[in-house]
């Protein structure tokens, strides 16, 4: 009789460890679990290579960054003479003394002591990216190809902030037929069909008028 109670026991361990074994795998192969991938993550430069702070930034590439290095002319400890450059991803922080390649457009300043020019109270960084319709861009940015100024704002994002004027362009492709403000390019292929008053675009006042509407 124990022996039987005891069997029965060792058969239930048994069934007990099989299930537990079972459990992580299908069909005797280990499931992993799926990878989860960041959603929009902007894509990061690319190419990457240092060159001389004398030299020129090749067509296409951002400065990165800054550092100081005895291969390099005008070395000094405590100032930059080699610059990080590179192909900049679709949202890219970059040295304000960089250029910024078409069709890039300026979203933001910043401060890095990874840039040149580093100060407390100053701005020596600004963040680039590719255009998309509609967006938000800094006033002293170049409005790309093919866009239009529709209205102004105000951020302390960009730079030239005041509480009183617009430092802000919200941009965008145009319909056939849009209005936008009068400082606005006109795409090819659009004519001005009238002007108007806005007080949400830039130059506003009583008696000016600062809008245009175009029309294809």
């Amino acid at each position: 009789m124990r022996t039987q109670r005891n069997i029965a026991i060792l058969s239930a361990l048994l069934a007990l460890c099989a299930a537990c074994a079972e459990s992580p795998t299908t069909g005797g192969a280990e499931v992993s679990a799926p990878e989860i991938e960041a959603p929009g993550a902007p894509r990061l430069y690319t190419n990457a290579i240092n060159i001389c702070s004398n030299q020129a930034v090749p067509s296409g590439y951002v400065i990165i960054s800054g550092s100081s290095s005895t291969s390099c002319p005008n070395w000094s400890p405590t100032q930059f003479n080699r610059y990080l450059v590179a192909v900049p991803g679709t949202q890219e922080i970059v040295c304000s003394n960089s250029p910024v390649p078409s069709p890039y457009v300026l979203i933001a300043v910043g401060n890095s002591t990874s840039c040149p020019f580093w100060s407390a109270t100053a701005q020596n960084t600004k963040t680039i990216r590719t255009p998309i319709s509609p967006m938000t861009v800094c006033s002293n940015s170049t409005i790309p190809t093919g866009y239009v100024i529709k209205s102004g704002g105000n951020s302390t994002s960009c730079a030239n902030w005041s509480a009183t004027a617009m430092n802000t362009y919200s941009i965008k492709i145009p319909a056939s037929t849009e209005i936008v403000c009068s400082n606005s390019p006109i795409p090819a292929g659009y004519v001005v069909i009238a002007t108007g008053n806005s007080t949400s675009c830039p130059f506003w006042s009583a008696t000016a008028q600062n809008t245009r509407t175009i029309q294809r």
